[in-house]
Order: C-alpha cells, then sequence, then structure tokens
C-alpha cells in the first residue's frame, strides 16, 4: 500500500512541465507588448504571456523602459542639472512625457541625483538618453535643498547661547514633587519615589539617604546633591517596636521580612523590648543596621 501511495504522488511529477519563471525585464516587455495590442483594438486574451514576451522584444527600439533602448533624438542639447531642470528643458532634451513625470515625482518626494549614474535608475529613462544626454550633465556643488538641509545640520550643532536655567534649593524633608522634578535628571516618576521614600522611611536626617531611593542613579545623585539642603527633622516618626504588627514592621525600608519576623518572636517568648538597645541581640542585626535603623524605632 505504501508504494501504490508514493506512486500516485510521483505521477504528477513525470507528467506536469516545468514552468520557467518570468524575470522582471520579461514582465516590462509583456506588459508593453500588451498596451500595443490594445492600442491597436485587438484582444490580448488569447495571447500567453510568452507570446507576448516575443512580441515586445520584435517591436524594436522603444518598445521598453529602463534598460531597452529606444530612437531617442532630442532636440537640443545643452549642459543641465538634472535636480533643477524644468519640464520644458527635459523636452527640449527628448525625454519622454511619462519619463518625465516619473522624474519629477521622484524629486518632488526628496529624491536627489548625485551622479549622472543616477539617472538609471529612474524607472523608464531610456539608456540611449543616457549615453547622449550623460556628458551635459553639470550638477551643482550643492542645490538650494541641499543648501537649506546643510544649514539646518549646521544650527542643530551650535551651542544654545542662552542663560542657564537658575536652580533653586531644595529642603529634603519638605520639597513637594515640582520642586524635586525642578533638578537636574529627576522626572515625575523619581520624584515620586523619593517622596514615597521618604514618607515609609519616617524623614531623611541625612541627605545622603536620598541617594538610597529606589532607581535613582548614583550620576543623577551627583548632579543633584549641590542643591539639596539638610533640613534635618528634630525627631523623624519612630516605630513602637514593642507594638507594631509584622506587616507595620516589614514596611520600613530599614526592616526586612525575616527581621520583622523575628522581633515579632523575641517580643512573644521575652516580652517587650525595655530599651531599643535590646534589638542589638537579634539575629541579622549588625551594628552598621542598628546604627542606620536606632533613629525610627522606639519601645513605648
Amino acid at each position: 500500500m505504501l508504494l501504490i501511495i508514493t506512486g500516485m504522488w510521483m505521477i504528477p511529477w513525470f507528467f506536469s512541465s516545468p514552468v520557467t519563471p518570468i524575470s522582471v525585464d520579461e514582465l516590462i516587455i509583456i506588459e508593453q507588448a500588451r498596451d500595443t495590442l490594445l492600442a491597436r483594438g485587438k484582444s490580448t486574451d488569447e495571447f500567453s504571456n510568452r507570446s507576448l514576451h516575443k512580441m515586445g522584444s520584435e517591436m524594436g527600439p522603444g518598445s521598453g523602459p529602463g534598460k531597452f533602448k529606444a530612437n531617442f533624438s532630442p532636440k537640443s542639447l545643452f549642459f543641465f542639472d538634472p535636480n533643477s531642470a524644468t519640464e520644458a528643458d527635459w523636452k527640449k532634451l527628448g525625454l519622454p512625457e511619462k519619463t518625465i513625470a516619473t522624474l519629477q515625482k521622484y524629486l518632488s518626494k526628496g529624491g536627489r541625483i548625485r551622479k549622472p549614474e543616477d539617472l538609471q535608475k529612474i524607472y523608464g529613462f531610456p539608456e540611449e538618453a543616457y549615453e547622449k544626454l550623460g556628458p551635459y550633465v553639470r550638477l551643482n556643488e550643492a542645490s538650494v535643498a541641499d543648501k537649506k538641509i546643510a544649514a539646518r545640520r549646521f544650527q542643530d550643532n551650535q551651542p544654545y547661547d542662552r542663560k542657564p536655567k537658575e536652580i533653586q534649593r531644595v529642603f529634603i524633608n519638605h520639597a513637594d514633587s515640582s520642586q524635586w522634578e525642578a533638578l537636574p535628571g529627576i522626572g515625575p516618576k523619581l520624584a515620586s519615589r523619593i517622596i514615597l521614600f521618604r514618607t515609609k522611611l519616617g524623614g531623611f536626617i541625612s541627605v545622603q539617604q536620598v541617594a538610597e531611593t529606589y532607581g535613582l542613579p548614583d550620576s543623577t545623585f551627583q548632579k543633584i546633591i549641590p542643591y539639596l539642603e539638610a533640613d534635618i527633622l528634630t525627631s523623624p516618626v519612630t516605630l513602637d517596636i514593642n507594638h507594631a504588627s509584622q506587616e507595620e514592621l516589614q514596611a520600613h525600608p530599614y526592616l526586612s521580612y525575616q527581621l520583622a519576623r523575628i522581633i515579632i518572636a523575641y517580643r512573644n517568648q521575652h516580652g517587650p523590648f525595655k530599651h531599643k538597645d535590646e534589638i542589638r541581640k537579634l539575629a541579622l542585626m549588625t551594628p552598621e543596621l542598628f546604627a542606620r535603623l536606632a533613629p525610627y524605632i522606639a519601645t513605648y
């Protein structure tokens, strides 16, 4: 059964004739042949693409655009710049109206002829026309459009001659969002994060604490530090470690989830802390961490 199925699957390969793909140049000639037949009042339905291609090839010079030669006969020859030549100039040079329209559309959309060979890239530009007109092409060093672009680029590269905006000093414990955003490199998102961090912390006791804000690059902090004023709080908001819940403890930026659990467990086992220094005995509590945390905790 497998052999029969395989044989039936291979039958179309033996009886089908190979199809040769039509190149782009052939398609161009076919379209020219179709246009000629329609102009003669004949239908193209009875002709295959290959027949049309053969007929287009037999039409002789001028039957195809681009690479195909045409009976090109300029009315007069003169030096010209293809980027600024008018429609009348092109007609005097003998260029077909359809090609003139294509060329002007290309130029109107910002295209530029930067060397004579670029004319060959224009669709429909006859090869014989390029051979005869090429020696007469005289490109200016810069057209009006190119000069405007160059001038604009020059202006963009010039430093702004304006007085820098004066930056006001920011009081770190009382500044609102707009005052933070006035600092270099601080946008709405960073301003909100600084204020949120300040609130969770209980207030800043040092300018350096601003640098601990999540997502604040050190390079940005170095830019703003000259404008920060340390309006130190007389007493920051403190957290009562004898009565605060685990959620309240771990919400503080300096207390982790694990340390909050240890505080609750110690308090349940040994009773309330008599002094905040007793927290030094807990696991995970380092001298550096206690020094940072001490201003923000209390025992009531």
